[in-house]
């Protein structure tokens, strides 16, 4: 071929690659905006307000004001140490530009996912087989986890986009700064401490370990510093905190002793992941295949839900199935590659879509993967799901509420308001503080003055909180005089003032 037509060509497969990254990158827009389009729908109803939403929020609004972590809200004779401060941090400091709100800090973490499924594309990206791998991301991302994930104001969005922010890094070879930044993880969340392992693993088998020398180099000690003098700010709050710190540490891990890791790993399809992980990883280690590497991220994504058994650590787990899931599509093409005459690369582009058919009904078996036909009902969620018909909250809402509170509320003493669930107070912030105080007690036992109950259609079916509360004072669903506003027959609102002598009892809190 002559030098011009070579150059022609060039020309003509680099406008082509051009146009092929716009397609795909516009493709991951359309997802993301789809995303924020169901986040939208679901509101305050999917998942109705949570205990923890009040627990961290109350936390970051007083990095808000006060530039702490104590709130009055939470236990007016100490600072709660439960949680690492991390969230508290950049949730609080965001709240000083944008203001603090419920709705804000759910934003928040919508922000903050899609943040996490753009680098966690990227990172997918970087192996090949950008659009399968975009392919299964998007089905996975509007599974019911990932939306919860994305509207409440708990931090596995923040660590997801931590943890792929250092990934990427270590990908891109900037070793320092990405082990730096997964250094960091467990001041968001303590299931950080499963990923700088992992982020370690994959800079070896990768070939950047015995380069760190050179890399820190380049880029100086900046990042290590950086990790450091937030790991010395932890320590100089536990050391101010430590009586506290003890006592909630002793709490949070002694809830968890009992939960063993093998009886999870020993169910069937977890044994079939463990085997793909470790073989996987063997196999690229021997052959420097290197999408084998998506395995060892995927290990502790795959295990924290195994090892913590809660609620929301569901959507790591997701994480790690699709990991998973990617490479086994990539482990297809590397054995069975599409090359050879016409008729063979048919061939194996029909079995290459077959197997991609294949992937995606074994996540959608397990629901990992909703149905696209019907998914207001099945994405679903511990019972919550997306048909939402009744909205949790609306302004009229407030509006009675506050009325009636200021209804029961002596004019010159300051009244004391919790609400069931927790997190219904926050909706309530603009209550004129001289007259009231908004509680959501942690480790502290003390009746407010007044009690509201919301029971509410959105509320998952097991959900006993609410008929715990009523109990307490004697009520049930049922005692209906006590029901002071209630709308559209689902959502009800209980007003329990309690007596003063009452008021000297003691009750646990979460």
């Amino acid at each position: 071929m002559p030098a011009a037509e070579e150059e022609s060509q060039a020309i003509t497969d680099a406008k082509k690659g051009r146009a092929g990254s716009v397609l795909f990158w516009a493709a991951l827009t359309a997802v993301l905006i789809l995303h924020v389009a169901i986040n939208r729908q679901a509101d305050f109803s999917f998942p109705a307000p949570w205990p923890d939403e009040a627990h961290f929020f109350w936390q970051a609004h007083a990095i808000a004001v006060d530039n702490s972590l104590y709130s009055e809200a939470l236990n007016s004779d100490r600072t709660i140490m439960w949680q690492p401060p991390g969230y508290f941090v950049v949730t609080g400091t965001a709240f000083k530009v944008l203001g603090t709100s419920f709705e804000t800090g759910r934003l928040l973490s919508l922000v903050w996912l899609l943040g996490a499924f753009a680098l966690m594309v990227t990172f997918f990206s970087r192996y090949g087989l950008r659009w399968p791998a975009l392919i299964l991301s998007g089905l996975f991302f509007f599974n019911a986890r990932f939306l919860a994930c994305g509207n409440i104001v708990r931090m596995e969005s923040l660590l997801l986009l931590t943890v792929f922010a250092g990934f990427v890094l270590i990908q891109r070879r900037k070793t320092a700064w990405g082990l730096s930044l997964l250094c960091i993880t467990p001041l968001i969340h303590f299931n950080g401490v499963l990923f700088l392992p992992a982020g370690i693993a994959l800079a070896a088998v990768s070939g950047q370990m015995r380069d760190l020398r050179l890399n820190l180099k380049r880029s100086g000690w900046t990042p290590i510093a950086l990790a450091a003098l937030a790991w010395l700010g932890f320590l100089t709050l536990v050391l101010f905190n430590r009586e506290s710190f003890l006592h909630d540490m002793a709490y949070q891990f002694g809830r968890k002793t009992d939960r063993t890791l093998w009886p999870v790993l020993a169910q069937p399809e977890n044994l079939i992941a463990l085997v793909v992980v470790i073989g996987g990883i063997a196999h690229g280690l021997k052959t420097r295949f290197r999408a084998s590497e998506l395995l060892v991220a995927s290990a502790p994504f795959w295990l924290a839900w195994s090892m913590g058994r809660e609620v929301w650590y569901e959507v790591l787990t997701h994480i790690g199935f699709l990991m998973i899931t990617v490479y086994a599509f990539h482990l297809w093409l590397y054995w069975f590659p599409v090359s050879g005459d016409r008729r063979r690369r048919l061939v194996r582009v029909v079995a290459a879509a077959f197997l991609l058919a294949l992937l995606i009904a074994w996540n959608f078996r397990v629901d990992r993967i909703e149905n696209p036909l019907d998914y207001r009902v099945d994405a679903e969620m511990f019972s919550m799901d997306m048909e939402i018909d009744i909205p949790y909250f609306v302004g009229a809402d407030r509006e009675a509420v506050t009325t009636i509170l200021e209804g029961l509320a002596p004019e010159n003493a300051l009244t004391e308001v919790e609400f069931e669930p927790l997190a219904d107070g926050l909706f309530f912030q603009h209550l004129d503080t001289a007259r009231f105080r908004l509680r959501a007690p942690v480790f502290e036992e003390r009746l407010p003055d007044v009690h509201v109950i919301h029971v509410s259609k959105s509320q998952p079916h097991w959900w006993s909180y609410g008929d715990e509360a009523l109990e307490r004072y004697g009520l049930t669903r049922d005692s209906t005089r006590f029901i002071q506003y209630q709308r559209d027959l689902t959502e009800r609102w209980y007003f329990c003032v309690i007596p003063k002598h009452l008021k000297m009892g003691k009750r646990s809190s979460r």
